[in-house]
């Protein structure tokens, strides 16, 4: 007489399989969690460099055009400077703008616009007028922000004062 056998799998072959997918799962869920983490610290970093770049960018086309700069007015080291804008219609003495850091943030207070954040998180600020008498000014200004550090440093030359 013959005997059907029955096909299947046992206990021990199943619970190989299972531990063999849960370890396959479990190591391609840690690679997705570090490529994700991965890609969040690119973002982050590269908004850090573009936010630094952007007000770099603000505080050099406003020094270029300034008509005067309040301060700083010598060669100490400092971490705000203002500046005075070219008369316009709507300023005919020209507009003031402040650079300074507040709650931790670098901000700048025009008075045609009001008070915007320029970089948030930053480290340092710092401005220094390079020669304190003669024209044209030049002024060295460093901003540093997050952690990793972004660093923006420049040397720029005034051209109206």
């Amino acid at each position: 007489m013959l005997r059907s056998r029955k096909r299947g799998f046992t206990l021990v072959e199943l619970l190989v399989a299972l531990t063999i997918v849960m370890t396959l799962s479990t190591a391609i869920a840690a690679l997705l969690v570090a490529a994700g983490k991965t890609n969040q610290y690119v973002n982050d970093e590269a908004d850090r460099i573009s936010q630094v770049e952007n007000a770099y960018r603000r505080m050099l086309h406003n020094i270029r055009t300034a008509s005067s700069m309040s301060s700083p007015s010598n060669t100490t080291l400092t971490n705000t400077f203002t500046v005075n804008t070219q008369p316009d219609t709507g300023y005919p003495s020209g507009a003031t703008v402040t650079y300074a850091i507040s709650n931790g943030n670098l901000v700048e207070t025009d008075s045609r616009y009001g008070t915007s954040i320029l970089v948030p998180q930053i480290t340092t600020f710092s401005v220094r007028k390079i020669n304190s008498s003669g024209t044209p000014t030049t002024l060295s200004i460093s901003i540093v922000a997050g952690s990793p550090a972004v660093t923006r440093s420049a040397t720029i030359l005034c051209r109206n004062f």
